[in-house]
């Protein structure tokens, strides 16, 4: 069983009601918690410029901050203050606490391997830990961060040792980051070591890039896709990135590109591209960036991602000419961004929106890849979709509530769509975000080979972010069952409690025969999957589950 989470997320319970939804979970899931993500990477630590700490000069017993590099791995256990280095000052009451290294020039991180010094009666831990690295001389956390074994704390005792993967990450500097613990609040390290993306070479996404080979297949996508599809500032269509029109640099002309301010846009990442109906041997991009508003329209931090078999995966020896600026490169700046050769049935930019509203700007994105399709498909891509057992139904941003639910006269909230479902009967729903919870709403199925499925449409990128208010995003309670998820990007940033909660009611007993499958689930306040008493024979396929739950008591997956 592999599980992807981050947070404190990584931890299950077992036993009581739940146990045949945790047996199924250990034979059907393909996803992973806490889980090192290996690369093909090159320890660096040798390379750094300076050490860094929010505490330099401590008073503690482990004062000299040199022994964090000096490849000296105390065993598990050891008493030895001075083999390590702990932040105590005698009033270190703040509530961050951080170490780490900066280079002379950009670099690709890719994982951090950390030893952790002494724990003390009163500090010598983290209460909460992340990586983060330097861009443009801002400092950004990390994406898709997995810690193994997973953090413990104060529990996990002296110098034990922690590997902490995450998407590959430049910058000119990185640091492990958190809130101190123990009555003190401080932390400790025995040992740090980062280390390099091979074939990075140091660009770290700022170098210049290399000659662009391939050709252009930007008019062979099968769909354009983005983090907000339907924004409502002053730009135009999200289809104006492909009309082969480039203002010249400089430009006040909004309308001639695409941003994607939606008024209330604060999400961490931002993205848009294109998807194939085959996968391709992507080579290149060619990015040229809209226009600057004074409260964004640029990245913080740019890379490009490849979708590989459903999964979003970054590039590798990624080099950007000229260096990207941000918001210091200007209106309508054209960047070509070059990488080692990378297949895939879906690619685009990727990376962290700036400006005090949180957006970012496309005139034109032009993908360049070498030879041609293979014309296989491959998970996600956007083919036919698989025939249904019963009626198909559609949803699309651009339909009707009031339409037959046809592929030409789709509807357009997915609740209109579930209403009409009936056993082994399908609603497709298509690219956008739709500002809807199910809340208790889909019908019941009749077993597995008549279920009732609801499906992103097949290589479209399909996100359920219900408004303010709501509970969850997804919610079954008795009598539903023999239900399938398929396919959705489930983002609770505005509910109340969970992202998806499978329960029971004392009137109509408990949802069961739940699958959930190949979705993403994030940004929930508490649990990213609840299920409760009586809520059995579940099944959890495929998923990708972060960035859930505000303390200890929250978990990405709790059965």
């Amino acid at each position: 069983m592999v599980l992807h989470a981050t947070r404190s997320q990584s931890r299950a319970r077992l036993g009581g009601p739940s146990m045949l939804a945790v047996l199924l979970l250990t034979w059907v899931c393909s996803w992973s918690l806490a889980v090192p993500v290996v690369h093909a990477d090159t320890n660096v630590t040798g390379q750094v410029s300076a050490i860094i700490a929010r505490v330099p000069n401590s008073l503690g017993g482990g004062r000299n901050l040199a022994v964090i590099k000096d490849g000296d791995k105390p065993p598990v256990g050891t008493s030895q203050s001075s083999r390590q280095y702990d932040s105590w000052d005698g009033a270190n009451g703040a509530s961050e606490d951080w170490v780490g290294y900066t280079f002379s020039s950009a670099r690709t991180f890719s994982r951090v391997v950390f030893q952790e010094g002494m724990h003390f009666w009163d500090g010598g831990w983290f209460q909460s830990l992340t990586v983060q690295v330097r861009q443009n001389g801002t400092w950004v956390s990390v994406q898709g961060l997995g810690i193994s074994p997973a953090y413990a704390g104060n529990g996990g005792g002296s110098f034990q040792t922690y590997t902490l993967t995450f998407t590959q990450s430049w910058g000119d500097g990185i640091r492990i980051f958190g809130a101190p613990g123990g009555s003190a609040a401080f932390i400790s390290v025995g040992e740090l070591e980062v280390y390099e993306a091979d074939g990075a070479a140091g660009s770290g996404g700022t170098g210049s890039a290399g000659t662009l080979t391939g050709a252009s297949v930007t008019s062979q996508s099968s769909a354009t896709i983005a983090r907000v599809p339907n924004p409502l500032g002053g730009g135009a269509s999200l289809a104006v990135i492909k009309d082969g029109i480039k203002a010249p640099a400089g430009s006040t002309d909004s309308g001639r590109q695409y941003d994607s301010w939606d008024g209330a846009n604060f999400a961490s990442e931002d993205w848009v591209g294109y998807t194939f109906s085959g996968s391709r041997e992507f080579t290149g991009v060619v990015f040229q960036e809209g226009k600057h508003f004074w409260d964004g329209g640029w990245f913080l931090s740019l890379t490009v991602q490849v979708r590989q078999n459903g999964s979003w995966v970054g590039v590798q020896g990624l080099g950007i000419s000229p260096a990207y600026a941000g918001n210091g490169g200007g209106t309508y700046q054209t960047y070509t961004m070059t990488f080692s050769p990378i297949s895939g049935d879906g690619i685009r930019i990727f990376g962290e929106p700036g400006g005090s509203a949180a957006f970012i700007s496309v005139g034109e994105l032009d993908v360049y890849a070498s030879g041609s399709s293979s014309g296989s498909t491959t998970s996600g891509s956007s083919s036919p979709p698989p025939p249904s057992s019963g009626p198909v139904f559609y949803t699309a941003t651009d339909g009707n509530d009031a339409n037959s639910g046809s592929e030409t006269a789709p509807f357009r909230t997915v609740s209109k769509g579930v209403s009409k479902l009936t056993p082994g009967a399908t609603l497709y729903v298509k690219a956008g975000t739709y500002a809807e919870a199910l809340i208790h709403n889909i019908p019941r199925g009749n077993s597995w080979s008549q279920p009732v499925t609801v499906a992103a449409y097949p290589g479209h990128s399909v996100t359920l972010q219900p408004p303010s208010g709501k509970a969850a995003v997804l919610r079954f309670v008795g009598p539903q069952s023999y239900i399938v998820v398929r396919g959705f990007i489930l983002d609770a940033a505005n509910v109340q409690y969970d992202a998806v909660k499978i329960t029971h009611s004392s009137y109509s007993g408990a949802a069961h025969h739940i699958r959930i499958q190949d979705c993403e689930i994030k940004n929930a306040p508490q649990m990213g999957i609840l299920t409760s008493l009586g809520a059995n024979s579940n099944e959890f396929v495929g998923l990708s589950v972060h960035d859930n739950g505000q303390t200890d008591f929250h978990h990405g997956i709790y059965l």
